[in-house]
Parts: structure tokens; C-alpha cells; sequence
């Protein structure tokens, strides 16, 4: 799981530090501070791994968000840099069901837990943008995977090693679901049904077999001594003494140290042998989370009095609430009476669809009657997508009941991403708002999975709500962060600071005048 989301040179944003990524995490700033470009960055690469794509990152998109192509997005002061890094920290969920990537196929070459962090840079040449290099903490091991043009060959480094491999490397990009590049190996003579791995083993496996004597000839006899779930050294040396079953074999190896110059010729290779299955990994872990983003937009569409009547059955909320009226009209009769209280607690009215003539209409239902979306203030056309997504991801996942099927990869933790969701709205209903989020994420511990919503705003209302929420012992500090986004003094560059409520559901260490004017 994704713990932290780190960005480098992303127009005003140099360096975005780690972002703690936690179950209600708020974006602060003056307009064209960065955290727009922060929150967006989610989408991007949504729409990035929902695709099949030549590159790895699909720029813009109609429906989500439009950052112009790389060079638009690169951060105008860093063009000595050229690169665009993202940079993440993980975490292990216990509770995880399932792994959207083949886990049982590695379950012996790789163990969750040890996946610490991973980043990918970006640049472009006249083609466009590609993957410069990789960087993976597994374990204890950093790898560092570069190539210095798209077709070059891989560079890699272990630990700050240099290795010295008897095969060279290339970058090979998946067409859908793969913001990192695959290896694979550039020999005419490898067969195309051979993995990367059995390749490096089969290398190996040769080095061992230049130990043994002549007659020896079945390499078989030689993969349960490089069958090893870790990559310590001298685990894997005693994992070999204790499997060796070839007497001229054995003599050599019973003599190795983790010294030995034929052992860390065998180690390096071995370490290399996991890289596949360790990107896979990285690449399922990414693609996971960005899938299960959704996105709202700061400006939602206008109400209109009427809508054709297209029969569609939807199951989300589009990110600019186009497609409010079908999603109402897509619910079945428990779900909609799930969705008009959860409505009505909040707003005062029931949202519904009604039909004449052929044309449909979203109407609010009060206390005083039916009233069309178009009719009543603007607000309420803004704000209704916004909480019909936080209803949704919590009820699909409290109801095992439901029509929609939970797949392996819904079991991932739940992202909603709210621009502006306050626009509109007199501070009291904001004040709600912020009582649907945080009652949302508060109902975690009884659902399949979790939710994490961030939020970017400019509403005070919503943050003195979530003061007000911890001092009561609602939330927990923990489960917030604050995120400001400030100017450098030259207005060039972002500056970001993670801040916190303590327990008395005060900001910590908060800027003097934030929400002040200049003068």
C-alpha cells in the first residue's frame, strides 16, 4: 500500500518532500501555490494506468485532467534538471485479501513487507516522454536501474555498486497498467518463452556448473540452492552448504566466505534475479492505488431543468458530476433509500429523479416539496457530487449484500480527491461537509477496506471543523495532515510543510496570517 507520495519538478512544485498520504489529508495554500498540481497528480496517473499507452504517462485527458505533454509540466526553473521524479513510501495492510499482481507466482521470491520505496524519473526526447531511471528499496538492498537515452543499455547498481554482468539490459514498456519499464535482456539467443528471471538463474547456474566436474551435466540438481525468498548474504550462503547435493560442488562452497570473489559474482546475479518479480510488484502496488482514485473536480456542471433520458447504467460519479442523473437512476431500491437519508441528514433534502414527457430531472425533496436542481442555488448542483462520492465509497463496502461485485483489486485502500469541494456553500454546510468526511473515514474499522480522502481547499469553515472534531475525541490527530503550500520569496518555487492538530485540536506550528490579506 501506498504510504507517501513524493514530486519533484512538477511546474511550481521543486520538491514536494514525502506527503504522508493519511485517511484525511488537506491541501492549503494561496491560488497557484502547488497544491492543485499536488492533487492532480493523482488523476494524471489514473488516467495514466487505465490506458494503453506508447509511454508511461498519458498527459491529458477530457475527462480527469490535462497537464499539456512533459515538457508543459516541467517545472519551468528546473530545465537544467530536464526530469520530472515520483517518489513513493509503502506500508503493509494485514488485512489485504488479495494482490491485484500474480503474488502466488513470487510468493517464494518476495515478501511484502520488504518493499520500502520506489521512484521513477522522467524525461523526453523527440518521441516523448520514457523512464530514465528507477529507484527500489527493498529490504536492506537499494537498486538504482538508469539508462542514458531510451534505447541504451541498463545501468545497474546494488547498494552503490556497480555491477558487473555478463549480459547487458534493455527497458521494455507494457501497453497498459505499467508505469515502470519491465527488464529484459538483449541476446539474440534468448528464447522468447524464457522469463527474466530463468534467464539470470540459467547464468548462474552456469558459474556453478564450471565448479563441478565433467560428467556433471543436469542443472536441475542446482535450483533449490538459489531457491531463497531473501537477500542477505550470508542467509543465502548457508541456504546453499545446507542444499548442495553435488560432492565436487560442495568442496568449493564449503570453503566460501560472503567474501568470496565467486560467491559475490553468484550474489549479484542472484540479487538481479529478483528485479522482475520486485518490479511487477511496484507496478501492481502502483497501478492498484491510482485505480482506486476518484476524482471530483473544482468546478462540478451545471444543473440543467431536463435531460434526455439515456438508460445508462453507471457506477461512479464522473469527476465534473456530469453524470449525476444516471448515477441516481443507476441505484436499486435499498441503495437509493441509503442514499436520501445520507442526503437528507446532511443537506435537508432527498435527491431524486423524475421523468415527464420522455425527459428526466434531478428534484430535491423537503419538508415543504419537490423542487427541480435547477431552480434552487447554485450550491447544491456543486455539492451534490461531492457527497454523492463519499456516500458511495462508503456504501459499497458496507453492504456485502449489493449488486456490485467487490474484485481483488477494490480490496486496496479507497482515495477520494475533492478539489474546492466547499465552492458554493454558506460556511454552515461546509461545517457539514466536513462532518461527512470525517464521519466517512471514522467508519473505516467496520468496512472491507479503507478510505482516504484529500482534500484541497481554501475553506477556514472545514479546518476549525476538524479542530473541533479532535478536541471532542471524534478523530484522531493521527489520522490527519495538513499540507501548506507557500510561495518561495521569489514566487518562483513551491514550499511544502506537513503540519498537525495536537489533542486539544489546535494547528501546530501554523503560519501566522495564513488566511489574512497582505495588507
Amino acid at each position: 500500500m501506498i504510504k507517501s507520495v513524493q514530486i519533484e519538478n512538477l511546474r511550481s512544485i521543486k520538491d514536494s518532500g514525502p506527503i504522508t498520504i493519511k485517511p484525511i489529508t488537506v491541501l492549503l495554500g494561496a491560488n497557484s501555490s502547488g497544491k492543485s498540481t499536488f492533487l492532480r497528480s493523482f488523476p494524471l496517473m489514473t488516467q495514466s494506468v487505465n490506458k494503453s499507452l506508447r509511454g508511461p504517462i498519458s498527459w491529458f485527458d477530457s475527462t480527469l485532467v490535462d497537464f499539456g505533454d512533459f515538457h508543459t509540466a516541467l517545472n519551468k526553473y528546473a530545465i537544467e534538471d530536464n526530469i520530472i521524479r515520483f517518489a513513493y513510501s509503502f506500508y503493509y495492510n494485514d488485512n489485504r485479501k488479495g494482490w491485484r499482481y500474480d503474488y502466488d507466482t513470487y510468493k517464494q521470491l518476495l515478501n511484502p513487507r520488504s518493499l520500502k520505496k520506489a521512484s521513477f524519473t522522467l524525461t523526453a526526447d523527440k518521441e516523448g516522454a520514457f523512464v530514465k531511471d528507477l529507484e527500489i528499496i527493498y529490504e536492506d538492498i537499494t537498486y538504482k536501474i538508469s539508462i542514458d537515452s531510451r534505447q541504451s543499455e541498463v545501468h545497474i547498481k546494488v547498494s552503490e555498486q556497480n555491477l558487473d554482468l555478463p549480459f547487458s539490459l534493455k527497458f521494455i514498456n507494457e501497453p497498459r497498467q505499467r508505469l515502470l519499464p519491465q527488464m529484459a535482456v538483449q541476446d539474440d539467443r534468448f528464447p522468447s518463452y524464457y522469463g527474466f528471471r530463468r534467464y539470470v538463474l540459467d547464468k548462474i547456474e552456469d558459474e556453478l556448473s564450471n565448479l563441478c566436474n565433467r560428467r556433471f551435466k543436469n542443472k536441475y540438481r542446482l535450483h533449490s540452492m538459489l531457491d531463497y525468498p531473501d537477500m542477505d548474504k550470508q542467509g543465502l550462503l548457508i541456504n546453499m552448504k545446507q542444499k548442495v547435493n553435488i560432492e565436487s560442488l560442495k568442496k568449493h562452497i564449503n570453503r566460501w566466505s560472503v567474501k568470496n570473489s565467486t560467491f559475490l559474482k553468484v550474489y549479484n546475479m542472484f540479487v538481479v534475479s529478483k528485479l522482475d518479480a520486485i518490479i511487477s510488484f511496484c507496478n501492481s502496488e502502483l497501478s492498484s492505488f491510482y485505480s482506486n482514485c476518484s476524482y471530483i473536480a473544482p468546478l462540478r456542471a451545471e444543473a440543467n431543468r431536463f435531460y434526455r433520458n439515456q438508460e445508462l447504467q453507471v457506477n461512479d460519479v464522473d469527476a465534473y458530476g456530469r453524470n449525476l442523473l444516471e448515477f441516481i437512476s443507476s441505484l436499486n431500491g435499498k441503495e437509493k433509500e441509503d442514499y436520501e437519508i445520507f442526503m437528507k441528514s446532511i443537506l435537508k433534502v432527498s435527491p431524486k429523479v423524475t421523468s415527464v414527457m420522455g425527459l428526466q430531472s434531478v428534484v430535491l425533496q423537503s419538508d415543504n416539496g419537490k423542487f427541480n436542481l435547477a431552480d434552487v442555488g447554485y450550491g447544491y448542483s456543486q455539492v451534490l457530487p461531492v457527497l454523492t462520492k463519499i456516500w458511495y465509497a462508503g456504501y459499497k463496502f458496507r453492504n456485502s449484500t449489493r449488486r456490485i461485485r467487490v474484485y481483488e483489486s477494490d480490496m486496496d485502500d479507497q482515495v477520494l480527491l475533492m478539489e474546492q469541494p466547499e465552492l458554493h456553500l454558506h460556511p454552515a454546510l461546509q461545517a457539514k461537509l466536513a462532518d461527512a468526511i470525517v464521519n466517512h473515514v471514522c467508519q473505516k474499522e467496520e468496512t472491507m477496506v479503507k478510505t482516504r480522502i484529500v482534500v484541497e481547499t481554501h475553506s477556514q469553515t472545514i479546518i476549525n471543523r476538524l479542530g473541533r472534531r479532535i478536541r471532542e475525541g471524534v478523530i484522531k490527530t493521527n489520522d490527519i495532515n495538513i499540507v501548506l503550500f507557500q510561495k518561495d520569496t521569489e514566487g518562483k518555487n513551491s514550499i511544502v510543510r506537513q503540519i498537525s492538530f495536537n489533542e486539544n485540536g489546535q494547528l501546530q506550528d501554523w503560519p501566522w496570517g495564513f488566511f489574512d490579506p497582505e495588507d
